[in-house]
């Protein structure tokens, strides 16, 4: 998925999604890679956002992590 300039949002600081949010990649495993220069390659299953990316949740402790 490439997000040139817009905006990823689920929930927001006043009113928190407190659900199970699931992003899914679609594609064909032998699909070409994306590469945005020589030392970085993205693989072809993945998000790259020019833009705003935010994600507002239940409240978490500090060994949270996002999978």
């Amino acid at each position: 998925m490439f997000i040139p300039g817009g905006e990823l949002i689920i929930g927001n600081e006043t009113n928190p999604f407190n659900g199970t949010a699931t992003v899914r990649l679609f594609g064909i495993s032998t699909d070409p890679a994306l590469a945005f220069d020589s030392a970085i390659h993205g693989g072809n299953k993945m998000i790259a956002n020019l833009g705003l990316v935010s994600f507002w949740g239940q409240s978490r402790n500090r060994s949270s992590r996002l999978r």
